[in-house]
């Protein structure tokens, strides 16, 4: 029923499932209509929610009304069906509407009763945690710190680089000033940070004391699972301090007054750079693990976003795609008469390096009656342009999918270009998709 609806109601009419939003990653499946659905019949024929029997006997109503509308849809669509199962009458279609209407109230309801749903602020939290793994996504990528094989095959690594690359860029991006108060909703930083405010305010601290270079390996080293970078660090971190812990106690040792100690303890504080690093690894680490484990639902819910975004925000190739097909099923009846012309001439020379010629050189020689017999393919209607089946005027949907001729090259549903014949005059030496006035024709 919901395909039904996605096909027949136009988008401009539906009713609007923003508030999905607020349900949590669990319920956002496959099996959601399935549990609406079970929870019509169950609530309408007189069932509770477990703990919530209040609730459920004021949804009753609204339950049994969309189990009736439900009933009114399908016998319109079954008589419809024996008519022209190819339209929607407008009586259809307003019963569909009103059955959305129904659907979405319902589940809206029933999904709060099963669970507590997201506050406003939380989802805005949640949505500028994507904008902030997005952007860090985004940078990684062009400074070849993770891979788009990674990110599409959401390999394991991503999911802890991602994190700790998000937290340095943004206290990189923020002013100090920031971190002396909670962070607020018009800030750029996620409320769920506020908990780590001092260490976020000693890590904006630290990185002062850093330059680009270093920054640049602190990038890497948060980005590398298996580091030998920080291991060293941390080696060279402890032997620096245990040297410069003894030349302090031999200062102290040796000398009297406080302005002695103080110079002590002030160089115990000097770190080099590896140290810095270290440190900051480890900051950064410790809370990109701490969010995983108190906010793993977020965290796992923003990667999954930014990763898709960044997916999907790459060029589309399809009619590269499309034409990349064309020319390979061209060049397999090609490939015959480039043997053909080799053979030819190689029997006329006796030089054994012009059978290694190129495929270029081979087709620049091939005789111009064989050229003339191959004609260029027909352009192919682009996706974008048609919505209907080209013979049949039936609506593509996600379970209706388009299918060019490769005859005319036009769009048709499944069930129109079901037929399938050799082209030779288009380089088709085998059966290719064909719509049914091409297969009658020729």
């Amino acid at each position: 029923m919901t395909a039904v609806m996605e096909e027949a109601i136009p988008m401009n009419l539906r009713h609007p499932r923003h508030y999905r939003l607020k349900f949590p990653e669990d319920f956002l499946t496959d099996n959601l209509g399935g549990m609406i659905w079970f929870g019509i019949e169950g609530i309408s024929a007189g069932s509770a929610v477990l703990n919530h029997e209040e609730e459920s006997q004021e949804m009753k109503p609204l339950a049994a009304e969309l189990h009736k509308q439900l009933n009114t849809v399908r016998d319109r669509l079954k008589n419809q069906s024996l008519r022209n199962i190819n339209i929607y009458p407008k009586k259809v279609i307003n019963e569909l509407i009103e059955l959305d209407r129904l659907w979405s109230e319902f589940e809206l309801r029933y999904v709060n009763l099963l669970t507590e749903l997201k506050s406003p602020t939380s989802v805005e939290d949640g949505q500028l945690l994507a904008v902030m793994f997005s952007e860090a996504i985004d940078r990684a990528l062009k400074s070849d710190l993770i891979t788009s094989a990674e990110l599409e095959c959401f390999d394991p690594t991503v999911f802890f680089a991602v994190p700790r690359l998000a937290i340095l860029y943004c206290i990189s991006g923020c002013h100090e000033e920031e971190f002396e108060n909670d962070f607020n909703s018009d800030m750029t930083i996620p409320l769920m940070f506020n908990s780590f405010r001092e260490e976020l305010q000693e890590i904006k601290l630290l990185l002062r004391e850093v330059g680009d270079e270093d920054l640049s390996q602190l990038e890497i080293d948060l980005s590398n699972q298996n580091n030998k970078v920080v291991k060293t660090a941390a080696k060279e971190a402890s032997v620096n301090n245990d040297s410069i812990g003894m030349a302090s106690q031999a200062s102290v040792s040796n000398s009297d007054g406080d302005d002695i100690k103080y110079t002590a303890l002030k160089v115990v504080q000097v770190q080099g750079n590896s140290d810095i690093l270290h440190e900051l690894f480890v900051k950064i680490s410790s809370i990109a693990d701490r969010l995983h484990h108190i906010h793993a639902e977020d965290i796992r819910s923003a990667l999954q976003k930014s990763i898709k975004v960044n997916l999907l925000s790459k060029p589309s190739h399809s009619d590269g795609d499309m034409n990349q097909s064309v020319a390979e099923e061209k060049n397999e009846l090609s490939t015959p008469l480039e043997v053909l012309t080799t053979n030819e001439n190689s029997s006329s020379s006796n030089d054994g390096d012009k059978m290694h010629r190129t495929v270029n050189e081979v087709q620049h020689e091939r005789p111009q009656e064989l050229q003339n017999d191959l004609i260029q393919p027909p352009s192919w209607v682009p996706d974008s342009r048609c919505d209907a089946c080209t013979f049949c005027e039936a609506t593509f949907t996600v379970l209706r999918r388009k299918h060019h001729c490769r005859n005319c090259g036009k769009i048709f549903c499944k069930n129109c270009v079901s037929a399938s014949k050799k082209i030779p005059r288009l380089g088709f030496n085998r059966p290719v998709k064909v719509c049914q006035e091409c297969f009658n024709n020729e």
